[in-house]
Formats: C-alpha cells, structure tokens, sequence
C-alpha cells in the first residue's frame, strides 16, 4: 500500500484548518479536550464493523511532530477510504479549490512524453481554460483572439503538482463566494450570476468533453457544433486538438475534485472522469471549421425579447437538449439547456401545459438572407406567462 511520509512537499501546502473541515464534512468529531496543542478526532459511527479511530491534529505546524502528525492522518484516512494518499491531499486541498486532473493513460514506459508533447498538453488546456472564460462572458461560435478575461482567468488557474502513475499533473483554482450566497444547496441555475466565473469554466469544459464523447461515438461532428452555446466553440475544439496530439499514441482521462464549499450543478453531479483517444480529432477539426465558417456569415440580435410557445424538446446528448420555440417576431428559434436546469424543467412544464413563454437573450442566425432558424444565446430571463 502506498504512503506518504512527513517530508513530502505536498503536505506543506496544507492547512490545519483545511484537514478540519474535511474530516467535519466526512463526519469526524472533534473532541473538547483541554491540550491547546492538539486537535483530536473521533472517527465516525457508521464505519464498517463497529471500528472506531482517533485523530490527532497538531495545533500549530510549527510544532516539531507535526508533519509526522499530518503524514499520519492522511494514510489512515487513505486507507479508511480506500484511496490513495495523494487523492486525500488533493480532496483536503480542494475545500476551497476546484482541482482538474489531467492523466495520461500510457502503455508502457516507452512511451512516456517528450517535453514537446507534455507542452502541448499544458499549452492546449491553458486554451481551453482561456477560451471557456471568453465563452462565459460572450458565447460566440468563434474568436479571432482570447478577450481579457479569458487572459485573466488563465491567471486564476494554478498549475498543482504532478501525481503518481503515468503522467498527470493537476490544475487548481480558489473558489471564492460571496459571503451572501449559500450556494452548496442544489439545484440553482447554470450561469446564475450567483455561481463563481471559476465554476462556470470548469463545467462548461466538462460539457464540452462530454458532448466530443458522444460525437465519436455516434459518428456526428454537428454534436459538438450544435451544442457550442453551452459546450466547446471552435477555439476550445483546436485545444483539445492540441492536447490529443500530445497523447498521439495513449488516452488522455480528464476528472475534477469539486470544492466542498459548492455543491457541482445537477448535471454535474454524477461526474467521474472521462478518457479521449486522439482518434476523435476528425470530429473536432470538422466542428470547429463549421463553427468558423458559420461565425463569418451570422447576424446578430441582442436583447431581444421573445414572446412564444414551445414546439418541442429534444434530446442531444445526455447533459444537453435542445428547446425548440415558435416565436411570431421571430418565427422558429431554438436554444440549447443542460438537463436538470431550472431553464429545462421551466420548458418542460410550459411544453407539457402549452403555456405561452416569455424569453430574453442574444439571437443569432447563420447567414442573413438564408431561411434558417435563430439560435438563442445569452438567456437571461425565461418565465411562463
């Protein structure tokens, strides 16, 4: 079984306060007990046979024992687990941080990565991360550049340490909410303006990859291209690109350790990890040339106001759907909504009902003398009326 002992570089990144709140939120007792120097632990009461465990935290990391201390929480917590030391730390870690896990699957350790290849790795989900944030605050099919606060986040974005096993490295970033919000309850709104920008790029990534999956497997780049509003654009699509061709011969996985401070959104929630061969990157290349082409010839309505009713919704993958409306302004328009949403379950009960709805948000079309229909973007607003 793998340990770690007190003089790993990983420990000294840890607070005291972090290994807290996690054995509180995994259902640790604290003890009142009058030694200032210490913090002790009881295990919790639903452990298998009836065991029973104690923790013993140093006060202060000052102390001369405290990262044996330390070292030894976490191995016990490891095995009670049944995961490794490394995935404890990084989970204490993750309190206040998102953390993504990037891994390369390889085969053998012939084929472990150049400096060239590991650099596209890390050059391509710098991209990726970058033109999620542009998405975020203006989804487009296309960007000529990363905006400013694609720039921005880049620099939020924490480069970790690297774990054992083939090679993977992690990306860390703080979730900070506001003091207000009490938003590790379920069930709130994605691009609610209450959820941190951080969370929002991280999700939409995940979506991206989910929807590229589900594209290679049924054969159909417009998977990627129809879902963009709330997955990949074009630019995030050449990122990955850059990243599986760093993995040309092995999988890359891709998985998240959330912040315990935010409960993920509904379609999140049941997340483990995603593996992508560099096989997919026809797709890829196929949406992303689509969206481009499509970017060069769109018109654009923002702040329209849209009065209608819901003709249907369909299924695009399983995070995603497709809401279709008959507007009399606008004629047929359709947006994209991830599952579980309080925007889907609003479309769905006004389906079910044939209630008129009241929408607002950016229309675009592709083309502008064409006859296709609007795609809306940007909602800000969806109400039965």
């Amino acid at each position: 079984m793998i340990t770690i002992t007190a003089e790993d570089p990983s420990l000294h990144d840890l607070k005291i306060r972090d290994i807290q709140r996690y054995l509180e939120d995994s259902g640790w007792q604290q003890q009142n007990q009058p030694n200032t120097r210490m913090i002790i632990f009881n295990s919790p009461e639903n452990l298998p046979d009836d065991r029973h465990f104690t923790i013993i935290l140093p006060a202060n990391k000052e102390f001369s024992d405290a990262y044996d201390l330390i070292a030894r929480v976490i191995n016990l917590l490891a095995a009670l687990e049944r995961s490794s030391p490394s995935t404890i730390v990084q989970k204490i870690r993750g309190s206040n941080h998102d953390t993504i896990l990037v891994r390369m699957l390889l085969s053998s350790e012939k084929n472990i990565p150049s400096l060239d290849a590991a650099s596209s790795i890390v050059h391509g989900l710098r991209n990726l991360i970058a033109y999620a944030a542009c998405m975020e605050k203006k989804p487009k099919r296309f960007f000529d550049e990363i905006l400013k606060e694609g720039r921005q986040q880049v620099e939020n974005f924490l480069f970790g340490h690297t774990y054992p096993g083939s090679f993977g490295f992690t990306v860390e970033v703080p979730i900070d909410l506001p003091a207000q919000s009490q938003l590790t309850m379920q069930g709130f709104e994605h691009n609610a303006p209450t959820l941190p920008l951080e969370r929002r790029i991280i999700e939409r990534v995940i979506r991206g990859l989910r929807t590229v999956e589900d594209a290679a497997h049924v054969q159909d780049a417009d998977k990627i291209s129809n879902a963009f509003e709330i997955g990949f654009n074009a630019n995030m699509c050449n990122a990955l690109i850059e990243m599986l061709k760093g993995a040309s011969e092995s999988e890359i996985e891709y998985s998240v350790i959330w912040s315990s401070l935010l409960v993920p959104s509904p379609d999140m929630i049941d997340f483990t990890s995603i593996r992508l061969e560099a096989n997919i990157s026809p797709y890829l290349e196929d949406a992303a040339r689509e969206m481009k082409n499509i970017d060069k010839a769109e018109e654009l309505v923002e702040n329209a106001s849209i009065f209608g009713e819901i003709r249907g919704i369909q299924t695009v993958s399983r995070d995603i759907a497709t809401v279709k409306i008959l507007s009399d302004d606008h004629g047929s328009i359709s947006f994209s909504v991830t599952k579980g949403s309080k925007t889907y379950q609003t479309a769905c009960n006004a389906y079910r009902d044939q209630q008129l709805i009241k929408i607002l948000g950016t229309l675009t079309k592709e083309g502008k003398k064409n006859g296709k229909s609007w795609t809306l973007m940007n909602i800000q607003d969806f109400n039965i009326v």
